[in-house]
């Protein structure tokens, strides 16, 4: 798993302070549908248009809207976002894993099923090797995992789920009066799990080959998403998911470049279907979610399912207006002379008596003048005055006679 940059990279930081203008068509298309109350059906939010059409920027609006409009404690809204640029979040372990450790991080979400059965396929990929990096946010204290492991550390798969049974039933593993909220969960909340659920969607895990426990991340992830969102949040009323998936034409380019290759881009028909299945699968499994997809093209899922198309609602970013472009150029010249300012003041404060001394330094020694500071070096020379001259020469060590005298 890639690691987490603590500082947004130079792009991420001019784009958000870039104006945004216009688009208030697609804004309020975002705004109803967030507000729709007691879903059943998916929703699918479509942005599509060419390259820096503004896409991206516009996926940026929309999570800062939904952020302003709620508390930072205890937020109703749960969002995240998935970015199929990166190239290791195009396979479906790594796009859920990091999309439950977003969602853990941000509001203390659990995935219990999601975490055993990814544990479980890492395990049987490597299976003289105890667990790696990227199964180490799964093993915090509280958790259940931890529990599950030898004395090596490995997840021992023979017997796993009569262990995790005989673990669930003992309820040692958690502590007692803890909140909803907290990194630990209440005593009787795997009991629950495992009673009603758990058992079940597990009990085949250990003897499934690695294919088919990927095929199955999806719906464990959905399962564990949709308890959290409806059983766990009687304390915050309108309890609502957003997720966000940002370049989705990238899910079927290949190279780590982005550019894929000739065969990823004439992929079509049942292979490109099967590449973005399970995205599909998982919008299906959670009809309470709001999706927010932005791409190049428009999606084209009724060819999988023609109940898609009921679904799916797709809206396309065409160039701004005269009057928008007008007032982003007014803004962005505005911000541009601010910065200019605090450039040249920044730069005559820097101005200081030791630094010129460098800076000649470094100007003299530079390539192109380096000709240059030689001839005017032995130009210099010339116009010595005779004192100077003389000055030189009297500076110079006088040889000495003793080796001729001692020769003769």
């Amino acid at each position: 798993m890639p690691r987490k940059s603590k500082r947004p990279s130079r792009g991420d930081r001019s784009a958000a302070e870039r104006p945004f203008v216009d688009r208030e068509e697609l804004i309020a298309a975002f705004r109803t549908a967030l507000h729709e109350t007691g879903r059943t059906e998916p929703k699918v939010l479509v942005y599509h248009g060419g390259a820096g059409i503004g896409k991206s920027r516009l996926r940026r609006e929309l999570v800062r809207i939904v952020d302003s409009s709620q508390q930072t404690v205890d937020r109703a809204v749960v969002t995240a976002t998935l970015d199929f640029a990166i190239p290791s979040y195009r396979q479906t372990e790594s796009a859920l894993l990091f999309l439950r450790n977003t969602l853990h991080e941000a509001y203390k979400t659990s995935f219990p099923s999601f975490d055993l059965a990814y544990a479980v396929l890492w395990q049987k990929g490597h299976p003289e090797v105890p667990l790696g990096d990227d199964v180490k946010p799964l093993l915090e204290p509280g958790s259940l995992l931890p529990q599950l492991l030898d004395a090596s550390g490995k997840l021992p798969l023979i017997g796993l789920i009569p262990k995790v049974s005989a673990l669930v039933g003992s309820r040692q593993h958690v502590v007692d009066g803890v909140g909803p909220t907290s990194n630990l969960l209440p005593t009787t909340y795997y009991a629950t799990w495992w009673r009603q659920r758990g058992e079940r969607e597990l009990e085949d895990l250990p003897q499934m080959e690695p294919a088919a426990v990927v095929e199955c991340l999806p719906k464990l992830w959905a399962a564990d998403l949709k308890e959290f969102i409806v059983q766990r949040s009687s304390f915050i009323v309108g309890r609502k998911a957003v997720l966000f998936i940002d370049s989705y034409e990238q899910l079927w380019e290949t190279g780590s470049s982005g550019q894929g290759t000739a065969d990823s881009r004439q992929e079509t028909g049942d292979s490109r279907q099967k590449t973005d299945e399970w995205v599909r699968e998982l919008v299906k499994q959670l009809p309470e979610v709001l999706w927010v997809i932005s791409g190049r093209q428009k999606l084209r899922w009724e060819e999988a399912e023609k109940e898609w198309g009921d679904v799916l609602s797709q809206h396309e970013l065409g160039p701004l207006p005269e009057h928008s472009a007008r007032q982003f150029l007014s803004s962005w010249a505005s911000r541009m002379s601010r910065f200019r300012m605090r450039s040249s003041k920044a730069a005559r404060a820097c101005r200081t008596t030791w630094t010129w001394p460098w800076i000649r330094s470094w100007r003299s020694n530079a390539p192109g003048n380096a000709s240059r500071s030689r001839s005017s070096r032995q130009a210099q020379r010339k116009v010595r005055s005779p004192n100077a001259e003389r000055r030189v020469s009297e500076r110079k060590p006088q040889r000495s006679c003793s080796r001729s005298s001692s020769g003769t």
